[in-house]
């Protein structure tokens, strides 16, 4: 496929996608608007050039919590299923409550066929749900689904299209699970590259497979793993399409304050759209920065404020205990990888590690200056004006 081709591909691409429809329950009811944004992230995650997603690899994506990675690859997944032209396919296998279960599957018509066949052949069944998509039901492993998948693709099908089998959602819950899925990412990478690609490749195609997951659970593995993957990073919503999906959302919120909270995060806008503003700050933020004192001060003691200080002032030099509890409460993440996003030049983005938010940055500064934890929500609003 010539350069050339590919961004027409991707052109088309943008010029529907922003057509799909996102519902948010509110009340009782459903708010729904359409997609904003993330024209870069598509043009950097469908452009193989980029070398984000690229046959025959497997491309671990990360990013802060809510940014909206699977929304994204919804949304994607959707639009191109319904381009004729485009010579795409996107499936994505999600596992919503149990690690390692795959519990739903989106699909293209054209690979409706093979999805149930695989599906069935490991025990499970498929029921249709509203949106498009499947409920699997049966247990159903995520990593042997994803491995008769691919392979059902690359040795039973003869059209020469590109496929991007995309996991969703993927965490361990305990060390064993961690273990598996570094285990896995190793062992896959060289069966992905070396047989069944290399075979659907002679065909005319393409087979990629993503893995969506926390940050957290790369910083554990990834040293591990190495270079057998590709480590991509996604951020959350520029300051101008954060504005746009705050008036697609109704928030009376001015956006400046909105982008001094969430930084863009999609997830901490829709809460705020839905428990309100200062009820967001009391349980998203002021709850879970004191949790995290309340662990920090057992480890630490007195040098608490001190530490918290240089985690305030900078962060990828904080004391490395602190580091550990900061990312297992969700506060900051680790940032290295292909930025598929393009980060904001902001106090509370480091080299290293970022706030998942920067109400999170904001409520320790103000603790750190007081050496208190006691801080009000309107406290909080007021310091970030």
């Amino acid at each position: 496929m010539s350069s050339q081709h590919v961004r027409e591909v991707i052109d088309r691409v943008l010029s529907a996608i922003h057509g799909y429809t996102i519902g948010v329950r509110v009340g009782g009811g459903v708010l729904e608007f359409n997609f904003v944004d993330r024209e870069l992230e598509v043009r950097r995650l469908l452009d193989p050039g980029e070398g984000v997603i690229v046959g025959g690899w497997v491309t671990v994506l990360y990013g802060p919590k809510g940014c909206g990675k699977t929304e994204l690859f919804k949304a994607l997944s959707s639009t191109v299923a319904s381009l004729s032209d485009v010579d795409v396919d996107i499936v994505i296998v999600g596992s919503e409550r149990e690690a390692w279960r795959v519990e739903r599957l989106y699909a293209p018509r054209s690979l409706a066929e093979v999805a149930s066949a695989v599906i069935e052949s490991l025990g499970g069944s498929i029921e249709v749900q509203a949106g498009g998509s499947w409920e699997v039901k049966g247990f159903v492993p995520l990593d042997k689904l994803v491995s008769l998948l691919v392979g059902y693709i690359a040795y039973r099908l003869g059209r020469r299209r590109n496929a991007i089998i995309v996991v969703d959602e993927v965490r361990a819950d305990s060390p064993g699970r961690l273990s598996e899925f570094r285990g896995w990412l190793e062992g896959y990478s060289n069966q992905l590259r070396y047989d069944d690609h290399r075979f659907w490749r002679d065909k005319g195609g393409s087979i990629a497979v993503v893995t969506l997951t926390s940050d957290a659970m790369v910083k554990e593995v990834r040293s591990r793993v190495g270079p057998k993957v590709n480590w991509a990073y996604m951020w959350n919503l520029d300051p101008g399409s954060l504005g746009e999906l705050a008036r697609r959302l109704n928030i009376d919120v001015d956006v400046d304050t909105l982008w001094r909270l969430t930084g863009g995060n999609p997830r901490a806008l829709v809460r705020i759209r839905v428990d309100g503003l200062r009820r967001w700050v009391e349980e998203e933020v002021l709850a879970v920065v004191r949790e995290l004192l309340d662990e920090a001060m057992r480890e630490l003691g007195e040098r608490l404020w001190d530490e918290l200080r240089v985690a305030v002032e900078e962060l990828d030099e904080a004391d490395y205990s602190l580091k550990q509890s900061m990312l297992k409460h969700n506060i900051i993440l680790y940032t290295t990888g292909y930025k598929v996003s393009e980060l904001p030049r902001e106090r509370w983005v480091g080299e290293r590690y970022a706030y998942q938010i920067p109400a999170y940055y904001h409520a320790l500064k103000l603790m750190v200056e007081r050496a208190n934890a006691k801080v009000t929500v309107e406290e909080l609003l007021e310091a970030t004006r």
